[in-house]
């Protein structure tokens, strides 16, 4: 849910919208990403836990051992290095850039500005930067869809509400396999949920979280403010 909220929470997000716009003419700020995101993401945040709770319980509730083994580890990894305090400024001002500079340029300068310094201040390795696969998973499945879309809409739903559909479904999609996002392999990789387990939860809360997109979020789709 949260990856679908925010229009920089994914990397694919920005390569969707940048496909939408020049296949539909789509165009989404950062604030009407989250505020056509917010009536669907927002209420299923506030119930995920308690769904989780029952319908896959925790084994151990409590441990005494837990705060000791957490100050161990923030000692091991030490303090905040200066790569750290720089990454944490760039994402600052990108993020600032991106909300509040559209009136004077091109969103999407800021965040090129932003890698760019990263890259330059060897905060990021270009590889880094190239890293994220899902991003560019989806520069090629998602054309192959928008462009179609561009010319046939289906019939009683406007191009640019099935193009919002296919936007917000991107982050959704991580939760159904152990390979669908980026952070899903590390969660899967610790060890505590088996694949069957975590497929069989994926489908259970992507059933949920598809069916708030269509029940809840798609009648509040409508033109850009």
């Amino acid at each position: 849910m949260t990856s679908s909220l925010f229009l920089t929470a994914l990397a694919a997000h920005l390569l969707a919208l940048e496909m939408g716009k020049k296949a539909t003419g789509l165009e989404v700020s950062w604030v009407q990403w989250f505020a056509g995101f917010a009536p669907t993401g927002l209420p299923v945040l506030l119930v995920l836990p308690w769904l989780v709770l029952k319908i896959y319980p925790p084994e151990i509730r409590t441990s005494a051992e837990v705060p000791p083994r957490a100050a161990q580890g923030l000692a091991k990894i030490g303090a905040v290095t200066r790569r750290e305090w720089t990454m944490a400024a760039l994402v600052v001002v990108a993020l600032g850039l991106w909300l509040f500079g559209g009136r004077w340029h091109d969103t999407t300068h800021g965040a090129r500005a932003a890698i760019s310094l990263r890259v330059v201040g060897r905060v990021v390795t270009c590889d880094e930067i190239v890293a994220p696969t899902t991003a560019w998973r989806t520069f090629a499945w998602f054309a192959t869809m928008l462009t179609p879309a561009a010319g046939a809409a289906i019939p009683g739903l406007p191009v640019r509400t099935l193009a919002l559909l296919r936007l917000f479904s991107i982050g959704i999609m991580g939760v159904i396999t152990p390979y669908a996002k980026a952070p899903a392999p590390v969660y899967h990789g610790c060890g505590y949920i088996g694949r069957r387990d975590f497929c069989r939860l994926g489908f259970i809360f992507g059933l949920i979280a598809v069916a708030a997109l269509l029940l809840i979020g798609l009648p509040t789709f409508g033109e850009p403010t």
